[in-house]
């Protein structure tokens, strides 16, 4: 499965800017450099939280597909934000799993910004043996 093809294949990735930065056996690292469509409101001060918890969702379940070579939905999301990310920000999105089991995993996501400022932590829950998309979506 190639993941960095699979990643620019979702219009929802391209419309993000989310880009692949690197990736080993139990970690991806993904990225989005700012865009002023990004931003939470017109006066242009922050990122939308919701940038960042689907960078937190796409990097968990990316970080298992890589694991477990084959689709893995989310099944639950869980966001902390720590700082707001400021308009202009580039934000990184480190994700790990931590469990991959026969049926569930679990990943860990860490997002900073381009000065390695903490902006928010994730945890998702990932079905590892879900049909395919095809299957889920009828």
């Amino acid at each position: 499965m190639d993941l960095k093809k699979l990643l620019q294949s979702s219009p929802f990735h391209r419309l993000l800017g989310l880009k692949w930065i690197s990736s080993n056996m139990n970690e991806v690292v993904l990225g989005v450099d700012y865009k002023k469509e990004l931003d939470g409101s017109d006066e242009g001060v922050n990122i939308h939280g919701g940038v960042i918890a689907s960078l937190i969702d796409v990097s968990a379940c990316f970080a298992m597909m890589n694991a477990i070579g084959g689709d893995a939905p989310n099944m639950n999301l869980e966001v902390h934000y720590t700082l707001m990310a400021a308009s202009g920000d580039s934000l990184k999105a480190t994700a790990k799993t931590l469990k991959v089991g026969r049926t569930i995993g679990i990943a860990d996501v860490i997002v900073t910004n381009q000065d390695g400022k903490l902006i928010a932590v994730g945890r998702s829950t990932l079905a590892n043996a879900a049909p395919s998309r095809d299957k889920l979506t009828k």
